[in-house]
């Protein structure tokens, strides 16, 4: 079973052929001892200009029984999480169609996740933002880091996307 390995840094003059030798190199493993490797999310962090990097999250495959001893290894630098295996959504039974169109309140993740399933189920939700498009919000949040205006019906809290839209 595959390892995924969190926040694992390139230096952005690196070319990103190095990976494999990198991560073996920060497991302490030969490279052949890695079966396989795929990147599932890069990020490129540009927080400090004079240290632009690229962040990754990596499922690994080692030859056995390297992974368990990884997973045990409570000294190691890296941040290494077992992965386990996905279990789709169940699917959702309409017993008898709703009188009604059922209300979503909010286009935050939950929101939008929540809208998505009743979609799948064949219930066409009513969706209700109390803010305004994301466009108007970013304009309205940078006034108040700006100068401190704060719109109370357009602000980190009320808007397409959510308090999430502005949390990094």
């Amino acid at each position: 079973m595959p390892i995924r390995i969190l926040d694992f840094v390139l230096p952005l003059a690196e070319e990103e052929t190095s990976l494999k030798a990198k991560l073996a190199q920060s497991l302490r493993v030969s490279v052949e001892e890695i079966e396989d490797f795929k990147i599932v999310k890069k990020s490129l962090d540009a927080r400090h200009k004079n240290r632009i990097q690229f962040v990754y999250s990596i499922e690994i495959l080692l030859k056995p029984p390297r992974e368990e001893e990884l997973l045990r290894n409570p000294s190691s630098p890296l941040k290494i999480r077992k992965v386990l295996p996905l279990t789709p959504l169940p699917s959702i039974t309409i017993l008898r169609k709703p009188a009604y169109r059922p209300i979503v309140v909010g286009t935050g993740p939950a929101g939008l996740f929540a809208a998505m399933r009743l979609t799948e189920a064949g219930w066409p939700p009513f969706i209700v933002e109390r803010g305004p498009e994301i466009l108007q919000r970013v304009k309205d949040v940078e006034a108040f880091w700006k100068d401190g205006t704060i719109n109370p019906e357009s602000n980190v809290q009320f808007g397409e996307g959510g308090a999430g839209t502005f949390s990094d």
